[in-house]
């Protein structure tokens, strides 16, 4: 566990994003051809990297603006909002990155959003793992004596398909808090109830799945005795859904999590397969209370990911919160206020068994406003999981003694961490990150050993290409 210096990146051509332009995500081509999806009133466009930078449009018109979009492999799928005058409230494509060329494979628009009172109801929208099956949804308006329902619209490569799903509840006591596709085409809508009598003691949450072929809804109770569900994060593949949820055993604690729940269902949705209720281990409690702290568990942690390695699951987590400095002037007696926005450690555990709680100390604050270059971005490997994020450039290890808090005066670390809990870190720039500082919130796309990660400087972007093989601990004697 030391912070040596790893010679493994290297970058692409320098690429100019105009005042004006997002950089949405980060997209993979090949093994050696990487690119990023902008988004600019003028519409949507990609930028390939290799051999040489080149610009392709996606949309040509200010017609349509990104709500949602995903990258699966070499596919982009994206739900956007479309201008009234044209007649439907959404879109959703999907484009195939070829080495030279992005190709519309599939377009359709859909009505979600146009009935009376449902503007105020949100649209969900997922797209499978495989990118075969995407879905969006939105939760019925509210009428008096009339029960919920869920209008789903399903598409596939060949038509869309247009549902309602009745529920039990009326509209005033349901709320649909997230929802997603599988490999299966199995949709899942987490919601809850209880919500009109205003008590943490009637609310439940629930998980429903459903199979539109056969027409057939099941309904799994999240909730458990003397359990408040808080955070809720799902991770569908084709194997089905995995679920994680933090929980309080205080029924009006909002800040402090004592634990979390794991969930599991078989491949067509039907069952669970597996329910784990965790208490944080003692070892993450003791990496992120501090020592004046007289409550149970921990404050300000959110889910960050699930994942599975060796064909166990590891549920991993970060704490982070905003809060505000504030100074009075002596003369004028003005206070002025600044925003601080704390990103601090990350943990690793394992529902399954505790072979595996593991915490990085992670330190760093945005002041004033949020930045590109805080946060962490995970990878994985064969046999472990991988994070890599903005250190202080003086710090030795992975346990964040200084805080990153001037992207000019960072380094880029990565944290590898394998099934057996064992870590190995290091550096991945000699110096300080003077110019282009890597930014975590785009994320890391693989192809196979290969990674690719996002740096900038100002508006001038380019892609870093790395070996992950080459991060790894080695044997000793090597």
């Amino acid at each position: 566990m030391n912070g040596q210096y790893v010679e493994a990146i290297n970058w692409s051509q320098e690429v100019t994003v105009d005042k004006g332009e997002k950089v949405l995500d980060l997209f993979v081509v090949n093994d050696s051809n990487a690119g990023i999806l902008v988004e600019s009133v003028s519409g949507i466009s990609t930028v390939v990297f290799a051999p040489e930078p080149e610009r392709i449009n996606l949309t040509t018109d200010a017609c349509c603006s990104v709500y949602r979009h995903f990258v699966r492999g070499d596919v982009l799928s994206v739900f956007t909002r479309v201008n009234v005058e044209i007649g439907a409230s959404r879109r959703f494509s999907q484009y195939v990155f070829n080495a030279d060329s992005v190709e519309l494979q599939s377009s359709y628009d859909f009505g979600l959003g146009h009935s009376a009172g449902s503007q105020a109801k949100p649209t969900f929208s997922y797209v499978s793992p495989n990118s075969e099956y995407a879905m969006a949804c939105q939760q019925s308006p509210f009428k008096r004596s009339v029960k919920a329902s869920i209008k789903l619209i399903l598409f596939d490569d060949k038509e869309q398909i247009d549902a309602n799903i009745p529920t039990d509840f009326s509209g005033d006591d349901f709320e649909i808090l997230g929802a997603s596709i599988d490999d299966n085409k199995q949709v899942y809508i987490v919601a809850k109830t209880g919500i009109k009598l205003n008590s943490p003691f009637r609310r439940k949450h629930l998980l429903l799945s459903y199979n539109h072929a056969e027409q057939k809804l099941t309904e799994f109770d999240l909730s458990s005795d003397k359990l408040f569900i808080q955070d809720l994060l799902i991770r569908t593949n084709s194997e089905g859904i995995e679920l994680a949820s933090l929980y309080t055993v205080e029924p009006l604690e909002e800040t402090y999590s004592d634990g979390y729940v794991y969930i599991k269902t078989d491949p067509i949705g039907e069952n669970l397969i597996d329910r784990r209720i965790r208490t944080f281990s003692s070892e993450m409690i003791a990496s992120h209370r501090s020592v004046d702290d007289k409550k149970s568990g921990i404050e300000h942690v959110f889910l960050d990911g699930i994942f599975t390695v060796e064909g166990e699951p590891l549920v991993t987590f970060e704490r982070r919160f905003q809060d505000q400095v504030c100074t009075t002037d002596p003369r004028t007696g003005i206070v002025s206020c600044t925003d601080m926005f704390y990103f601090k450690g990350v943990s690793i555990e394992t529902p399954r068994d505790r072979m595996i709680s593991y915490t990085i100390q992670r330190n760093q604050v945005d002041v004033d406003r949020l930045s590109a270059y805080s946060t962490h971005a995970w990878t994985s490997t064969s046999e472990g999981q991988m994070i890599f994020y903005n250190d202080h450039f003086k710090n030795q290890n992975q346990e964040g003694e200084r805080m990153m808090n001037n992207a000019s005066r960072s380094a880029l670390r990565f944290v590898y961490v394998d099934h057996r809990g064992f870590s190995h870190t290091g550096v991945l720039t000699e110096e300080k990150q003077n110019d282009f500082v890597f930014v975590p919130m785009v994320g890391i796309e693989t192809s196979g050993n290969w990674a690719f990660l996002i740096a900038k400087d100002g508006r001038e972007h380019r892609i870093g290409k790395l070996n992950l093989n080459e991060l790894l601990p080695r044997p000793k004697g090597n």
